[in-house]
C-alpha cells in the first residue's frame, strides 16, 4: 500500500486508504463524487422513466450486483470488487460474491471508511454569494505544476513549484474585476463564514481552535469589517 510522510500513514494492506490527518490540527478534507447522468429534454415521461430505471438496475440494483459478481469471477480478487471504501449503493455485500469489504480490506479500514463518509461537507460558498459574471483566471498556472508533478522524474523542488504557481495565480487575480457589488459580497462572506466556523466548531473542534479561529478572527473579520 502507498504510504505518506508524517502523520499520514496506510492501513495494513489498506492499498493506499490512510487515516484521518492527525498532524498539527487533525484536519481533513472531505469529498463526495457523484457521477452524472443526463437525459434529452425533449424526451416523453415514458422515455425518461425507462431511463432512471435503467440507471437505477445498473448501479443500485441487481444489476451492480450482477456486474461484481462478473469482477469477482474474472479476478478471484475481493479488493478488485470492493475497489472503493464508499459504495455507491451503500452496499458491503453482494449477491454472488463469496466475501465482503472487511474480508477484502479488514474491519478496520471498513470502520474508518465509514467513520469519514459519516463527515458532512462544509458550507458550499456558491449558496451564498451573487453569480459572478466576469471570469477570473484560468488554472493554467496550477495544472503546470501537477503536470511537473506527474512527468518529471528527479529533481523537482516540489516546494518552489507550487509557490511559483501561488505566485502566479495570485499576480493573474490581482486584475480581477468582480461583478457583484462589495456589499453584496460582505454580506454573502459574513453570512457564509458564520456557517463555516459553526461547521468546524462542531466537526472537527481541534482543527478550529488551533487554525481556523485564529485566521478567522485575524485575516477574515477584520476583511469584512
Amino acid at each position: 500500500p502507498a504510504r505518506a510522510p508524517g502523520p499520514w500513514k496506510a492501513f495494513p494492506g489498506g492499498g493506499g486508504l490512510a487515516r484521518r490527518a492527525g498532524g498539527q490540527n487533525g484536519h481533513f478534507v472531505g469529498g463526495v463524487y457523484v457521477g452524472g447522468v443526463s437525459d434529452s429534454p425533449d424526451a416523453t415521461p415514458e422515455t425518461l422513466q425507462k431511463a432512471v430505471d435503467v440507471v437505477d438496475y445498473m448501479f443500485l440494483g441487481k444489476g451492480w450486483d450482477i456486474q461484481k459478481a462478473g469482477q469477482y469471477a474474472a479476478t478471484q480478487d475481493l479488493q478488485a470488487v470492493f475497489n472503493y471504501p464508499i459504495p455507491i449503493d451503500g452496499k458491503y455485500t453482494y449477491e454472488g460474491v463469496p466475501g465482503t469489504f472487511a474480508d477484502a480490506w479488514g474491519q478496520e479500514t471498513l470502520d474508518a471508511a465509514q467513520r469519514i463518509a459519516s463527515i458532512p461537507l462544509a458550507p458550499d460558498p456558491g449558496l451564498y454569494f451573487p453569480a459572478e459574471n466576469n471570469p477570473g483566471p484560468d488554472t493554467q498556472a496550477i495544472d503546470d505544476a501537477w503536470s511537473t508533478f506527474s512527468t518529471v522524474a528527479e529533481g523537482v523542488d516540489v516546494a518552489a513549484t507550487l509557490q511559483q504557481a501561488q505566485d502566479t495565480w495570485n499576480t493573474q487575480a490581482q486584475g480581477f474585476s468582480s461583478s457583484v457589488a462589495d456589499e453584496e459580497f460582505v454580506e454573502g462572506a459574513r453570512a457564509y463564514y458564520a456557517d463555516v466556523e459553526a461547521f468546524w466548531q462542531q466537526n472537527s473542534p481541534q482543527f478550529y481552535e488551533d487554525a481556523f479561529k485564529p485566521w478567522y478572527e485575524s485575516t477574515v473579520k477584520p476583511a469584512l469589517g
